[in-house]
């Protein structure tokens, strides 16, 4: 009965066509695209196809590169200075 009323607004029934393919998509595992913004992980042919067609994994891909990485060494000279 929904659909019925969205197929009357096409742009909302492509975005909601768009979000259910999204749903239905097998996308890669976020603890492999961590691994391979941490240089540690060379993904499969397979999913490095499916990278560059998908905004979702891109998109979790791209929070992985842009994490600030942990200095300890700023830590390490303020202990150094109270001794």
């Amino acid at each position: 009965m929904v659909i019925a009323h969205v197929a009357n607004y096409p742009a909302l029934a492509n975005r909601l066509q768009t979000s259910i393919d999204v749903m239905r998509t097998t996308h890669i595992e976020n603890r492999r695209l961590f691994e391979m913004a941490a240089g540690r992980l060379k993904l499969e042919s397979r999913e490095h196809d499916h990278l560059h067609q998908c905004e979702v994994c891109q998109a979790v891909l791209y929070v992985f590169v842009n994490q600030p990485t942990i200095n300890t060494s700023p830590i390490q000279s303020k202990k150094n200075d109270a001794a």
